[in-house]
């Protein structure tokens, strides 16, 4: 026991111990949702890049569908593939 533990009584000394018990468990169970919800986030992530990249394909093609329809009105005669 060092000096400061000595004064204090026993009952207090082991309510502490049990406070400090509980407020770890509490950080740990704290720490594992933050750990869960970056999981999360991070699996969101690549689902919105993954739609993100599949709207910039068909954007393309309606752009490119667009611009054949385009030479094809100015153009009837002509068929032009993008």
């Amino acid at each position: 026991m060092d000096e400061k533990s000595k004064g204090i009584d026993p009952k207090r000394r082991e309510r502490n111990r049990t406070l400090a018990r509980e407020s770890r468990q509490r950080k740990k169970e704290y720490i594992q949702s933050l750990e869960s919800e970056i999981e999360s986030l991070r699996s969101q992530v690549g689902q919105v890049s993954s739609n993100l990249h599949n709207f910039f394909k068909i954007t393309e093609l309606i752009f490119c569908q667009n611009f054949i329809f385009l030479l094809m009105i100015l153009n009837p005669t002509k068929i032009v593939l993008c």
